[in-house]
């Protein structure tokens, strides 16, 4: 028996999974138009990833963190770049002077430096707050659960004088300062949205010469938990 369209739209109840269905892909439809009205407006490229926006904040930063950064600027008034690590040690002495709860260096260490800056900013590790120290990252492969580091060996360990706090340190010493992972995922869009909190890098230990591989949380987690932890 045909039905006039009258009798569904009398009857809409009875076919209301189906119209719930409908009037939500309607609402959810319109609602992703109107965001995309200012895009169409001024004809800039559609986003690829729209939560940007639909989820966006304006918190304002957490005040118990300060972020000392190397910009244009700092590298004109040093004359070079990368800085002498003397400079790193004075930083870190005014940090534990100004009563630092955690220092995180997001530099690499992981070679030698002529000079005595080496030495000094070694010296100055485990003098005051703690340190954490950054393990760089090369690329990324992924295996089933887990995130991998593919850099070779201890290419982007820091050296042990500087996770042991001392110009005379040898490998298998004890460590004062931490490290942390570096490791992000960018997007096709080269913005980062994803941090993988557990990160397997090939030299987390070095016993006397020989690596053994370890998991590293993330650099800022890494921070945040020897903060909460005092």
């Amino acid at each position: 028996m045909r039905r006039s369209p009258l009798y569904y739209v009398t009857h809409w109840y009875t076919y209301r999974t189906v119209v719930g269905v409908l009037v939500g892909l309607l609402i959810g439809f319109g609602l992703y138009g109107v965001y995309l009205l200012p895009q169409l407006a001024s004809r800039e490229p559609l986003p690829i990833h729209p939560e940007d926006k639909l989820f966006a904040t304006a918190d304002a930063p957490d005040p118990n963190v300060v972020i000392v950064g190397i910009d244009d600027s700092s590298i004109k008034l040093m004359g070079h770049f990368p800085f002498s690590r003397d400079r790193y040690a004075t930083v870190l002495q005014n940090l534990h002077a100004a009563n630092a709860a955690v220092t995180v260096f997001d530099i690499g260490f992981s070679e030698s430096t002529s000079g005595s800056g080496d030495d000094l900013f070694a010296g100055a590790i485990g003098k005051g707050g703690p340190v954490v120290l950054a393990y760089g990252q090369t690329s990324l492969d992924y295996g089933p659960n887990r995130v991998v580091m593919t850099n070779v060996a201890d290419s982007n360990r820091p050296l042990d004088k500087f996770l042991c706090g001392s110009p005379t340190a040898k490998p298998g010493c004890t460590p004062l300062a931490e490290m942390g992972s570096t490791a992000v995922i960018p997007g096709l869009d080269a913005i980062v949205r994803q941090m993988p909190l557990f990160v397997e890098a090939p030299c987390v230990k070095d016993a006397g010469g020989a690596c053994s591989a370890g998991v590293l949380n993330p650099i800022s987690f890494v921070a945040y938990r020897r903060f909460v932890l005092q």
